[in-house]
């Protein structure tokens, strides 16, 4: 896993503090709650007056359309343009519901309405078009105002179309859709304090949950929801209890059943009004009510959820804040309560991941605030609670966890010697540093938080340098190119570091704790301070920020004065600007000399950023210092609530308008920090997508390396889920390699080339046959140069399918032996161990199986024993398949034609998912609405290697004696024996 940096920290107070009251909700896939629309970001921007943009407006640069793709927006014809003026908030001015305001002058849409005439579904239609034509058409006027005076007439007019669509009685799936429409609209016009909006919103929602339509009447419950919590979330909040009611009603809005939509609005609101107010207490009862809401569900996804709510619920209500606090502030025997305290709370939740990731930090917050005796105790407490997890792999990694820890821990006190060689591959001496006293910094170019350090690093560097002060840089980096790169534009006056297996390019990309010196003292997280005594022995670790200062004037004594230096010169940061001339020569970029050692930095760290700080490689935290924080008069406050609890009409992820291009990168590298769970939650993608593109198109234009952050961010965001199926992601991702095509930088060209290449391979699934030798022989040479990660995987997997297609036997046996070798060597283990399968002799061939029974057991996905004999006297079609396999994923929808097509006719279908990732299967099941059961876990491994399953998908066609009749890697080779076993039964 590629671990994640920490931020500085100014004291050990504001290290600690409101440590569960936030963190659980980051470690939960929830919906996005908000409709999410780019329209009120766009709009956000033009009220604050912070366009510097002289270009036109336009519907794509302004981006008017709402995200959800195709959007049914339409207005009775006679409706459609207002025929008064619109009052319009100036755009200096805020928008207030009563306020007066300017009435500037108004225009209509200038897309004409359609004609009237014809049957119900034939009107519907007209106006569904005549929406989303409006959708798109640009605001007109002269100036900003005028364009927005116009946009908000286009949007009365959009929204008393949808009403006259719904008046119509359309479908439940174009009703549902309009609604939203809508409702966005609503929210936007309330945004902007046009009167009577906000009531408007509310009769709206309330008609919606009166529908006789069940889905229908869920969403308008939803809209009622949202439309509460926001105007909760308007005014001061002293407690939840009015939050509280609101939840309550929309849960037992659904009935008899909870739904799973439901519980996911609720607790994502939680987080953004609750706990962002500090009302811990009262979020635990919302998860309280809402853990007990799911138990009441049959389905294993919800009950599922329903022990996420129980675990959060107990961490939100648990006194571990307060006790960290205790500790850190050194109150009498406060270190036995917390760890009591810590050892009862996990004996009460249960073995999962999302667990763990919480508790974990709480060892790590004791280890860097320096209760080296405490941290050791509480990660006792987890090893022994996780070395029997279900999850095996869980265990082992915290296993490892712990070992690590123990490791750092034992460092103080000890001799150290660092070990490596120079970034020229010349040996290192560290008998050069003898006598002196040495900080040794463990950091990589990727890691922010190091970076961030390292002004302060270099501030401490030419000031203590004279009394005997010195540095070794030990870089993390795998990649070479990138650290070539930074050295281009930031150079170090100390000696930087690493080994030899990272400049052969052997090391593991994604661990950096299986490099040599991050192995030998446990460093799992960067960046990573030790400070080497003239002793050679270890005086302290975790010396960061004005801890480094202190500890210095302990072992050196206070440098020279420099008066001749402005005492509060601002830090800037090695990357933002490349260096004229070597930095021992420049002015430090602090002088932390001249503070008080207790005194915060200018610039303290928010409660999120230092949530980030304890975040190492696992999903936690968004509040972690925010206690604390509040607490200490001299620091600063806490984050205030994300714009979903003041706007649901924005995207909560969304970038805020008006950052520099550093702030830009900054957001974006955060981003890409949070865990999958979060990374998949709808907004999320085309926050970090529209943050990366106002990077590229920045004026005056980004420093490079901002720049060549926004293109890799913006490759991997797409590429991420393109594998995931999104088309629109993989058409985006096609069109923004082309149009990077021409830039030769390394940083750029390299992905451009593995894109190609993997699009090559993609296209050769669909085409000729006879084309296929030539591109695998191709495949072939560039796996073999490639370092194969995760990235590769559907690639490999469409690799496969290009393998599956080829006639002659022996040669496929021949090509899954080489490449199932060659991805075998991948550091990602999904992709290696789909390569181990491939490459292995299977057990039975495709033709041996024929004619033979099949015999399935196992788990399904839900949690229930799976019963192989319910099938008898039943045709089955059996699909080995992974989420993560691209050709797997395009065969589902044939898969379900089929099924949909036969199931009448006493047809099933079963899936064998190959998976590790249980939490991604769920999440696709669910959200494809896979209608059989599907076998999961560790099990299915075993029924692939019994029958020989190699390349996946494979499927086979079973008859109504439980028997094979045949093998193939698609749908369509397999229908006429499936059809076959139905001759005469009318199934066609």
């Amino acid at each position: 896993m590629l671990l994640r940096g920490e931020s500085p920290y100014n004291t050990q107070s504001q290290f600690v503090g409101h440590f569960f009251t936030g963190i659980a909700f980051m470690s939960v896939r929830i919906l996005t709650l908000s409709r999410v629309s780019l329209v009120a970001c766009s709009l956000a921007a033009l009220l604050a007056g912070c366009s510097t943009d002289s270009t036109p407006i336009t519907a794509q640069s302004s981006q008017f359309r709402p995200t959800s793709g195709k959007t049914p927006v339409a207005t009775d014809p006679t409706e459609a343009a207002p025929t008064a003026p619109v009052s319009v908030p100036a755009i200096d001015a805020p928008a207030t519901p009563t306020g007066e305001t300017p009435q500037p002058p108004t225009s209509p849409p200038a897309i004409a309405p359609p004609a009237t005439g014809g049957d119900t579904a034939t009107e519907i239609k007209q106006l569904l078009a005549y929406m989303d034509r409006l959708a798109t058409q640009q605001p007109q006027g002269a100036s900003q105002q005028e364009q927005l005076t116009n946009f908000i007439n286009i949007q009365q007019t959009r929204l008393a179309a949808a009403k006259k669509v719904l008046a119509l009685g359309p479908d439940t799936p174009t009703k549902l859709q309009v609604a939203e429409t809508a409702e966005q609209i609503l929210l936007i016009m309330t945004r902007f304090g046009l009167p009577g909006m906000r009531a408007e919103l509310t009769t709206f929602a309330k008609q919606m949950a009166a529908d006789p339509d069940p889905e229908a009447a869920r969403l308008g419950r939803h809209m009622q929801f949202r439309a509460k919590v926001a105007e909760i979330a308007s005014q001061p909040l002293d407690d939840g209890k009015s939050f509280l009611l609101a939840v309550k009603a929309l849960v037992e809005g659904d009935k008899d059943v909870v739904q799973a939509d439901t519980l996911e609005l609720a607790s994502q609101y939680t987080e953004a009004v609750l706990l962002q107010n500090g009302l811990a207490a009262d979020a635990g009862a919302v998860l309280d009510l809402l853990a007990g809401a799911a138990k009441q569900s049959k389905d294993e996804a919800i009950l599922k959820m329903g022990r996420q709510f129980a675990d959060q619920g107990k961490l939100v209500q648990s006194d571990l804040s307060k006790l960290l606090t205790d500790v850190v502030a050194g109150k009498k025997d406060a270190d036995k309560a917390l760890v009591a305290s810590f050892e009862k709370l996990l004996g009460e939740m249960s073995q999962s991941e999302i667990v763990y990731r919480n508790a974990s930090q709480v060892p790590r917050i004791m280890e860097q605030t320096g209760h080296t005796e405490v941290a050791l105790q509480c990660a006792d407490l987890l090893a022994a609670r996780f070395k029997d997890a279900p999850d095996a792999e869980l265990a082992k990694e915290v296993t490892k966890a712990v070992e690590s820890a123990r490791k750092r821990l034992s460092l103080v006190g000890q001799p150290f010697v660092v070990e490596g060689v120079l970034l020229d591959g010349q040996p290192f001496d560290w008998s050069n540093y003898e006598g002196k006293v040495v900080l040794v910094d463990f950091w990589a170019t990727w890691c922010e938080p190091c970076i961030e350090e390292l002004p302060n690093i270099l501030a401490s560097y030419e000031e203590f340098k004279p009394l005997g002060f010195d540095v070794v840089g030990i870089n993390m980096d795998v990649d070479q190119e990138r650290v070539k790169e930074f050295f281009t534009v930031q150079r170090l006056p100390w000696t930087t570091v690493t080994s030899q297996v990272a400049l052969d390019g052997k090391a593991d990309p994604m661990d950096i704790s299986t490099l040599p010196m991050a192995a030998k003292c446990g460093v799992d997280s960067i960046p990573f301070l030790v400070l080497v005594g003239k002793d050679g022995k270890v005086d302290s670790v975790h010396v960061r920020g004005p801890k480094l200062r202190q500890r210095l004037v302990a072992l050196l004594g206070e440098p020279p004065a420099t008066p001749d230096e402005p005492a509060e010169k601002p830090a800037e940061k090695p990357t933002e600007k490349p260096a004229e001339k070597p930095a021992a020569e420049e002015k430090p970029a602090d002088k932390p000399a001249d503070k008080p050692a207790d005194k915060p930095a200018d610039k303290p760290a928010t409660a999120e950023k230092q949530a980030a700080a304890l975040n190492a490689g696992s999903p936690v935290a968004i509040a972690l210092a925010a206690m604390l924080l509040g607490a200490d008069p001299a620091a600063a406050p806490a984050a205030p609530p994300p714009a979903v609890a003041d706007d649901p009409a924005i995207n909560p992820y969304a970038a805020k308008p008006g950052l520099s291009s550093g702030e830009l990168v900054q957001f974006v590298l955060k981003m890409l920090d949070k865990p999958r769970t979060i990374q998949s939650r709808p907004g999320f993608a085309d926050a970090v997508c529209d943050a990366c593109d106002r990077l590229l198109a920045a004026d005056p234009p980004a420093k490079e390396t901002e720049y060549l952050v926004a293109a890799e961010s913006k490759f991997d965001v797409l590429h991420q889920k393109a594998c995931a199926g999104d088309d629109a992601a993989d058409q985006a991702l096609q069109a923004f390699v082309e149009k990077m095509a021409t830039d030769e930088r390394p940083r750029i060209a390299r992905p451009v080339a593995f894109f190609r290449q993997e699009r090559k391979v993609l296209s050769g699934v669909e085409g000729p046959v006879e084309a296929i030798p030539a591109l695998l022989a191709e495949l072939k040479e560039y796996f073999a140069k490639e370092k194969l990660t995760a990235k590769h995987l559907r690639m490999a997997s469409s690799t496969v399918a290009l393998i599956n297609r080829l006639e002659n036997g022996d040669e496929r046996e021949k090509l899954f032996g080489e490449f199932g070798g060659a991805f075998a060597k991948s550091s990602d283990k999904e992709l290696a161990r789909y390569g181990k399968k491939l490459a292995a002799k299977p057990a039975a061939g495709e033709s041996d199986l024929v004619g033979k029974p099949l015999e399935l057991a196992g788990e399904t996905a839900k949690g229930a024993e799976f019963d192989w004999k319910l099938y008898r006297g039943k045709v089955v079609l059996v699909d080995f398949w992974a989420t993560w396999c691209g050709p797997c994923r395009r065969e589902m929808p044939n898969v379900k034609a089929l099924h949909e097509r036969l199931k009448d006719k006493g047809f099933e279908v079963v899936g064998v998912s190959l998976d590790q990732d249980q939490e991604a299967l769920a999440q696709y099941l669910e959200e494809n609405a896979i209608p059989w059961e599907t076998l999961a876990g560790d099990g299915t491994q075993e029924l692939a290697q019994k029958y020989g399953v190699r390349g996946i998908p494979t499927m086979m066609a079973i008859d109504r004696a439980g028997n094979i009749l045949g093998v193939a890697h698609n749908v369509a080779a397999l229908v006429p024996l499936i059809e076959k076993q139905f001759a005469g039964s009318g199934a066609k």
